[in-house]
């Protein structure tokens, strides 16, 4: 199974672009952040574990999303060619603890793909995607405070696979075509 990470800040557009590129692949696109809203909707377990973590725009244990993450997988690993992680890893422990996933399955991470965009710009978008689309973690109080974890935990991510040679730094601030065109040209001399 072939893995892509999408990293970078909260707003940067990993979503957006994670999708796009799942489609050109015939990969599957891998929110854990889509399935927690989901699980939230649901009233699950894990929904309401995850709840007050999201509502506080903290991160869930990383237990809690490895679990996630191989779940997800394990159900469609049949239907794809591979998948597009969005919101995973989120940090070192995250990061080693999949490592060890792909070695147990034979997996192979092919690249993690950072969407470089401004601070400012990252906090506008998701302002007007919380309006939009009516999300409660959207607001300006949740999303300082996302990026200061982002900081602290996700942005050591990027040295961490820059040593394996694996990370390609991508304008995020350009149309959503062109970064998605950047992203695909990145990928698929190693697809």
């Amino acid at each position: 199974m072939k893995f892509i990470i999408m990293v970078g800040l909260p707003g940067s557009g990993k979503g957006t672009q994670a999708t796009l590129l799942a489609k050109k692949l015939n990969f599957q696109h891998l929110s854990t952040g889509e399935i927690l809203r989901r699980e939230i909707e649901q009233k699950t377990e894990l929904g309401d574990l995850a709840a007050q973590s999201i509502h506080d725009g903290n991160f869930i244990p990383d237990n809690v999303s490895m679990e996630i993450v191989q779940k997800a997988i394990d159900e469609r690993r049949q239907e794809v060619d591979g998948f597009v992680l969005d919101g995973f890893p989120r940090n070192i422990p995250q990061a080693v603890a999949f490592e060890e996933y792909l070695s147990k399955t034979g997996g192979t991470l092919l690249k993690v793909i950072r969407l470089d965009v401004p601070v400012n710009v990252a906090t506008e978008r998701l302002l007007r995607r919380g309006e939009r689309a009516n999300r409660t973690d959207d607001n300006e109080s949740v999303i300082h405070k996302r990026i200061d974890i982002y900081y602290q935990s996700t942005h050591p991510l990027i040295d961490f696979y820059d040593q394996y040679e694996l990370l390609i730094h991508v304008n995020g601030e350009n149309s959503i075509e062109e970064v998605n065109e950047n992203i695909f040209d990145a990928v698929k001399t190693v697809e």
